[in-house]
């Protein structure tokens, strides 16, 4: 796993009560109206990363768009590249010699984020393009934004927001023309390190948009790709992808009570798919993904073999329920009041959501809140039910 994924996805951290400036809005909204409505155009990208180590450095590329069809190209031959010609998505890492390629996904978020293994191998950029640039209008896009406020240190002639949406929180500048044109994407990290008295670099990734161009012809040729004799295809990029503890081991027992009163001990329900999705209030990237666990478990609450709890750690049955409720959430949730099932799934870092097979083995644990987990947890969770292998 890349630095910058385990400094996104490793590092809980306590998020500000947010909110969505609705002034804020009014100037975001015509930037993504105008980003939806254009089925074709260009765009040079300058991906910066600052004091991250190994990483740190600087990759130029080219972005089109034509209809359902669009293609990242770097200036220098060795970097990743991505292509959808509309029927095969194909992602390209030379510098490991390997290439993915799967049918092209009708959704285009999916097309973005729908692989983990390929966010650790793009450093980050994965992420802003699958957050910004997904073909979503703005409503649809506004569902999942849990913060936006006006924010400084931009151009003055600018605007510039900040974001926390997708498990991210970032920030986005753009012109005040009509409709705006959208310069730059940056997220400083700092907010994701863990506290420390030591005076140290603050490492940020940033993306520079320019040379926007509309309504740009590209030929068809521009967004296949070439698979050179070189290559060989793969499902993960680069090294193999580390598992986290637990997996291939049987669910530790347990017994917790719901919200109703009722106990749970996932040992009770061998021949069942679990989920288990251990979350606090105080949560910053839980709050991003409660919702999916919530419309997951409404989606499968009539099928026999499936069953998804939360499992709120270390905190009162008040707190969870007047969460819950101004929250408009409703899933089953167990009460781990002391943190014992906690420590038994070794969840250290939350949100961490578990898949527990009908053989009653884990099979997947998921930590963090990435922006491909609706994706990759609802791909796995059907695979199981078709008692297809992961």
């Amino acid at each position: 796993m890349s630095l910058l994924m385990l400094l996104l996805l490793q590092v809980p951290f306590q998020q500000k009560q947010m909110k969505v400036d609705e002034s804020a809005w009014a100037q975001l909204k015509p930037l993504l109206d105008q980003l939806h409505t254009q089925t074709q155009f260009a765009v040079s990208m300058k991906f910066t990363r600052e004091d991250l180590g190994p990483i740190t450095g600087s990759d130029d590329y080219q972005f089109r768009v034509s209809a359902n069809k669009f293609a990242l190209k770097p200036h220098e031959s060795d970097k990743l590249s991505v292509y959808n010609d509309g029927e095969k998505l194909t992602r390209i890492l030379p510098q490991a010699q390997q290439y993915q390629q799967i049918p092209a996904p009708a959704d285009t978020v999916e097309a973005w984020l729908g692989n983990r293994s390929f966010q650790d191998q793009s450093l980050g950029f994965v992420a802003f393009m699958g957050l910004v640039f997904n073909g979503q209008d703005s409503e649809t896009w506004r569902k999942d934004l849990l913060k936006l406020e006006l924010a400084e240190g931009g151009p003055e002639d600018q605007v510039r927001v900040n974001l926390f949406k997708g498990g991210m929180d970032f920030f986005l500048e753009f012109t005040k023309d009509s409709p705006p044109i959208l310069t730059k994407i940056d997220m400083p990290l700092r907010r994701y390190l863990k506290p420390s008295t030591k005076p140290r670099p603050e490492p940020r990734l940033y993306v520079d948009l320019k040379d926007w161009q509309w309504a740009t012809p590209t030929d068809d040729s521009f967004f296949k790709a070439t698979i050179t004799a070189d290559l060989r295809e793969t499902e993960q990029f680069g090294q193999n992808q580390k598992h986290q503890p637990l997996e291939g081991e049987l669910a530790p027992p347990f017994t917790l009570t719901d919200l109703n009163g009722q106990t749970f001990n996932p040992a009770e329900h061998k021949g069942k798919v679990i989920v288990l999705d251990f979350w606090a209030t105080w949560c910053g990237p839980c709050r991003t993904i409660m919702p999916v666990i919530s419309d997951l478990a409404k989606e499968y609450a009539q099928r026999k073999d499936i069953v998804i709890y939360s499992v709120n750690v270390r905190e009162d049955q008040a707190k969870v329920s007047t969460y819950l409720k101004q929250q408009k959430l409703e899933l089953p949730t167990l009460l781990d009041l002391e943190g014992t099932a906690q420590t038994d799934y070794k969840a250290k870092s939350i949100p961490q959501t578990v898949i527990i097979g009908k053989d009653g083995k884990v099979i997947k644990v998921h930590v963090g809140a990435s922006p491909s987990f609706k994706y990759e947890l609802k791909n796995e969770i059907e695979a199981l039910l078709a008692q297809d292998a992961l």
